[in-house]
């Protein structure tokens, strides 16, 4: 009879026990949960930043192309910037030459959009704008209408970071200086933004 007891309370204390156990690893993963959530966006904002700056530096290299008169310019309201974002990509001729100069591999996708679909602005633009002029492809901007971690809007992010434009050292790339700076309202009528261009030259083959 004690002994029957006794292994009833153990068989009592041991399921105290694993409730216990199951409380207590429910409050862990509680606390772990958003951590991940948390660490999970910041990565997707390490690589929109750093999507944003490839595309606006391959809009600059072509700019300077253009200026340099190294390709042709498409249309008087151009004003030496790409027509389109796939320009970027399809190439365009080198002046005077069989080869095809190429901006970009490829439209980065969006890291919470997971499209290749950005917004854009054209030069005659507002720097706020949500809507494209069509003229050029001067700036562009993340179609996610999303809060970044510290609170700003990732639509108005400029350049590599976001906010009023500060560069993030995470950001910067040999030979980039940092993020590349988007057009803001004092500066939006520059013939050019304040950004550095890749060191390397862009993808030419032969037409």
């Amino acid at each position: 009879m004690m002994k029957m007891f006794r292994m009833r309370r153990e068989e009592g204390l041991t399921l105290v026990e694993v409730v216990v156990t199951i409380g207590v690893l429910l409050i862990l993963a509680g606390a772990v949960m958003p951590l991940a959530r948390v660490t999970l966006k910041r990565q997707k904002e390490l690589e929109l930043r750093r999507s944003l700056r490839t595309m606006r530096q391959a809009i600059d290299l072509y700019k300077q192309y253009s200026d340099q008169g190294l390709i042709q310019k498409e249309g008087v309201d151009s004003e030496g910037y790409p027509p389109e974002l796939d320009t970027l990509v399809e190439g365009v001729p080198q002046m005077g030459t069989t080869k095809k100069i190429k901006f970009l591999r490829r439209i980065p996708m969006d890291p919470f959009t997971h499209k290749d679909e950005w917004g854009m602005r054209s030069y005659q633009d507002d720097a706020d704008s949500r809507s494209w002029g069509r003229q050029n492809v001067y700036d562009v901007y993340t179609l996610y209408s999303g809060t970044a971690l510290d609170g700003t809007k990732y639509q108005d992010w400029r350049g590599g970071s976001h906010g009023a434009g500060r560069d993030h050292p995470e950001d910067a790339g040999p030979g980039t200086g940092g993020g590349v700076h988007s057009p803001g309202a004092a500066h939006r009528h520059r013939p050019h933004r304040d950004s550095g261009v890749p060191c390397g030259a862009p993808v030419q083959k032969n037409a």
